[in-house]
């Protein structure tokens, strides 16, 4: 498993494997079981007279995940003429990763154990195993954590705990079911 964070994906080039640049990453969608469903990239006005399914240039796309060799750039292992069908255009119909950072999350009875600081991304499997959280002072005695001096405490929690995301991220278990599982990064 290759996991990354949003937050080191996010601008990207992803590039063909004939050179041309596709765009710079923008946002991930995913689904309800946080399978990651397309990579959102803007394109440029060549791109898009060089691949018909894509509309007008300086579109929001949607590309399908693949297999692709992930540094400093996105490499896909697709050239421009093979890219067609792993392409849509993107909507707003699916959520996205850029949409959880910043948002409060809350125990099943109501504890409020921190903000989204960061979504890791399985990059193998695309898909979305665990948030970043910053704690807030008030989460560390019920984890059964100590605070430290000089910095944010940040703790992994796994997407399957995850209720429901709205103006708030609701978790379906209780501080002390999460105790034993959680991971300070």
């Amino acid at each position: 498993m290759t996991t990354r964070t949003f937050a080191t994906l996010t601008g990207l080039e992803i590039i063909s494997s004939d050179a041309y640049k596709i765009g710079d990453l923008v946002d991930i969608r995913y689904d309800t079981k946080w399978k990651v469903i397309g990579l959102t990239t803007k394109t440029d006005k060549n791109l898009a007279k060089k691949i018909d399914s894509i509309g007008s240039g300086r579109s929001l796309i949607r590309i399908e995940p693949k297999k692709f060799i992930i540094n400093d750039v996105i490499l896909m292992a697709e050239s421009t003429s093979e890219i067609g069908p792993m392409i849509t255009v993107d909507s707003e119909n699916a959520e996205s990763l850029s949409h959880l950072t910043g948002k409060k999350v809350v125990s099943e009875e109501g504890i409020i154990l921190g903000t989204v600081y960061d979504v890791n991304v399985d990059t193998d499997l695309w898909t979305v195993p665990t948030i970043s959280v910053k704690l807030e002072k008030i989460a560390f005695e019920p984890l059964g954590l100590k605070k430290g001096l000089f910095s944010k405490t940040v703790i992994s929690i796994r997407t399957e705990y995850i209720e429901s995301t709205g103006e708030l991220i609701s978790l379906n278990q209780k501080i002390e079911d999460m105790r034993e599982e959680i991971v300070v990064e």
